[in-house]
């Protein structure tokens, strides 16, 4: 038996990866700029790389660098790559926080919790878990009554909708390997699909026109209404909980605006999915757009708009209208202007509790209430009074006075691919007209206090 060291101990293994290549690797992929979430919750530290990167086109573009490297130096200082494995080991390993944004339903997080917990555990959450089973399974009836009720009366007094804001549209969009090391322009498309008719609404602007915040959303959905025909006096809309886009005192202020200034319009319906199971027939034209942008080449938002038009033909394209600055309107001084009123009708003390609203409804019978239910189901409304105003006479104020400056960074990324042509140098005066601005003396477009999903900035 032999009893001796055999050295071994405090070693470097053979095949240990060496510090310099983990570090190249490392540096690769901090070349890659972040991108916020979708929804651009304030209280999430995850980051995010483009919905149009994967490990597998990160690693073709690391290879790729190394062997550009590798043209510059002499055979015997030439490196070689790490593997894809090794690549996404290290990936995983360096950051994780950081993970591919992926434009797609967002999973329920309560369902997967309840799913993962041990049968003690399962037990004390299931009361809460089928208390969110209920609400997901009214919001879907809802839906669907809704949905017929529109069939069935041939959209000539009813009409029933759904509209979410698409993922970020980039600008370029391109395959050049060199497009996704740079920060690119912002484009925002906001969809609506229509009952009975099946028709599709786009409203398209890019960054700098506008935010993608309550404002933006509002004013879009003003637009869609102020279309409808005149026969048209009651809609019913469907849509997310986002408190920052949908569920606010700014878009229902906007409501209660509708209401009172479009003449033939009685009833506006706001009902909210349940949070995490939000299946809406406007994500299909998301689905159907992705579709029709593969190995496409979009340079502007006028091509983002050509694409739009033309991705679907059966029953009928979409309707696609691009927005400018001064199509926005500040839906947060109209909501300033009203007297709001945080405590229920009828009781003493109750707060309107606005993160658990299932259901709005703005009626011109009563243009001071808005009315609401924190369950689908509930036989009866509460009310609040938001306003001793007429808010007939209220005007609309614009949000912009101009078109809005990009990043220093985003604008001198443009700059080096329109230079290295990357981006044709028929799009010159379009990338350089872009006004830009210095992080450190610029307030952000979201900062509107009312974007914010704490309960009590409602």
């Amino acid at each position: 038996m032999y009893t001796g060291i055999d050295g071994r101990k405090g070693q470097v293994a053979w095949n240990k990866l060496p510090i310099e290549k983990t570090n190249k690797v490392k540096n690769h992929i901090n070349l890659f700029p972040r991108v916020e979430s979708h929804y651009c919750r304030h209280d999430s530290s995850k980051q995010y790389l483009s919905s149009d990167l994967n490990i597998s086109i990160m690693y073709r573009l690391y290879c790729e660098q190394i062997k550009t490297e590798n043209y510059m130096i002499s055979p015997e200082h030439q490196e070689i790559p790490v593997n894809i494995n090794i690549y996404r080991k290290i990936f995983n390993e360096y950051d994780p926080k950081l993970g591919f944004y992926i434009p797609k339903k967002d999973q329920c997080t309560k369902c997967n919790i309840f799913k993962a917990a041990s049968e003690e555990q399962q037990i004390l959450l299931r009361p809460e878990w089928e208390q969110h089973k209920e609400r997901e399974k009214e919001a879907m009836t809802s839906k669907t009554e809704d949905k017929q009720k529109a069939i069935d009366n041939k959209g000539v007094n009813f009409r029933s909708i759904t509209f979410d804001l698409q993922a970020i549209l980039n600008l370029p969009y391109a395959g050049d390997s060199q497009i996704y090391y740079m920060r690119k322009l912002s484009a925002y498309n906001f969809t609506i699909f229509e009952n009975p008719n099946a028709h599709g609404y786009c409203y398209l602007w890019d960054e700098s026109n506008g935010s993608k915040g309550s404002s933006e959303i509002g004013s879009c959905i003003l637009q869609y209404l102020y279309s409808l025909p005149d026969s048209v006096s009651h809609v019913s809309t469907f849509s997310d909980t986002c408190g920052g886009q949908n569920r606010n005192k700014n878009v229902a202020a906007a409501m209660l605006y509708a209401v009172s200034n479009i003449d033939h319009l009685k009833i506006i319906d706001m009902k909210f999915m349940e949070s995490g199971h939000s299946y809406l027939e406007a994500d299909s034209m998301h689905s159907t757009i992705e579709r029709a942008r593969k190995h496409k080449k979009i340079y502007t938002t006028q091509e983002w708009s050509l694409l739009l038009q033309t991705a679907r033909q059966k029953p009928r394209p979409y309707n696609v209208k691009t927005n400018d600055f001064t199509a926005f309107y500040d839906l947060q001084d109209l909501s300033s202007k009203l007297c709001w009123n945080r405590f229920v009708d009828g009781t003493a003390n109750q707060k309107m509790k606005w993160l658990l609203v299932k259901w709005l409804r703005f009626d011109k019978e009563n243009p001071y209430l808005i009315k609401f239910k924190y369950k689908l189901s509930q036989d009866d409304f509460y009310t609040i009074d938001v306003s001793k105003k007429n808010v007939s006479f209220l005007e609309l104020a614009p949000k912009y006075k101009k078109q809005q400056p990009i990043s220093e960074e985003k604008k001198k990324d443009l700059m080096k691919l329109l230079k290295d042509g990357v981006i044709p140098p028929i799009y010159s005066h379009y990338y350089r007209s872009f006004k830009c601005y210095k992080k450190s003396n610029h307030v952000p477009l979201n900062s509107e206090k009312s974007e914010e999903t704490d309960d009590e900035n409602y």
